[in-house]
């Protein structure tokens, strides 16, 4: 499974209730937030009841961020973002050689812009 500190980089925020598109379980805070429609914690509860694979009750604040495109639950025990942190950590040196590459290239086009700026005064 991947790692919470790797899942706290990449979740951007929370919400009541998010879907691990990695999975489809749906989970759900079963502390009434605000921010409910309705009876929408009741059904997501019975929901619960019936199929407790696939909707998840939790005591807090659902966490989740998107990697790859997909939208995962913070810590949701699918394991679904396990790839992504493993490439990252496999390619750390090419992962930073790149960062470092892209950095420079930008500083240098930065640099030749305030070059052109100055000319122009």
């Amino acid at each position: 499974m991947a790692s919470k500190l790797f899942e706290d980089i990449f979740t951007d925020c929370g919400s009541v209730v998010k879907t691990c598109e990695f999975c489809g379980v749906t989970h759900f805070s079963a502390d009434d937030l605000g921010g409910y429609d309705g009876d929408e914690l009741s059904l997501l509860e019975e929901m619960g009841k019936e199929e407790p694979g696939k909707y998840k009750s939790r005591d807090c604040s659902i966490g989740s961020g998107f990697i790859g495109g997909k939208q995962f639950v913070w810590q949701c025990g699918c394991n679904g973002t396990q790839k992504y942190e493993d490439f990252i950590w496999e390619n750390r040196k090419r992962i930073s050689e790149y960062i470092k590459r892209r950095l420079e290239n930008k500083i240098n086009e930065i640099e030749e812009i305030l070059k052109n700026l100055e000319e122009v005064k």
